[in-house]
């Protein structure tokens, strides 16, 4: 379940990336492409890899939310829905994280 909502979550911020794309610079397309590429990478390999890269690039999102105006209504929608859906995949990622630490050392202990 929580896989889920951390491949959802990277997807719907690359769509939000390339919907920024048409406001903002080539740079929200990159950013889109690699939330991509991780996002199949990890639901190619259930991997903590992928998973850590995403809750960083999940918290980059949400730290370059800096150089948007609140004052500006685009600017602003954008401001909320990167912060929801970066959240929430930023949460995500860190309890799959958790879960899977927590598997690995169940296993080995055994």
């Amino acid at each position: 379940m929580v896989r889920n909502v951390v491949l959802a979550a990277a997807v719907l911020m690359a769509a939000i990336e390339v919907v920024a794309a048409l406001v903002e610079t080539p740079y929200a397309l990159v950013l889109a492409a690699i939330l991509l590429l991780v996002a199949a990478w990890f639901w190619r390999r259930n991997s903590v890899w992928p998973a850590g890269l995403l809750a960083l690039l999940f918290l980059l999102e949400i730290l370059y939310l800096s150089d948007y105006e609140w004052s500006d209504t685009v600017d602003r929608l954008m401001i909320i829905v990167t912060i929801t859906v970066s959240g929430i995949g930023f949460v995500a990622a860190a309890v799959w994280l958790v879960q899977a630490m927590r598997s690995r050392t169940a296993n080995v202990s055994r």
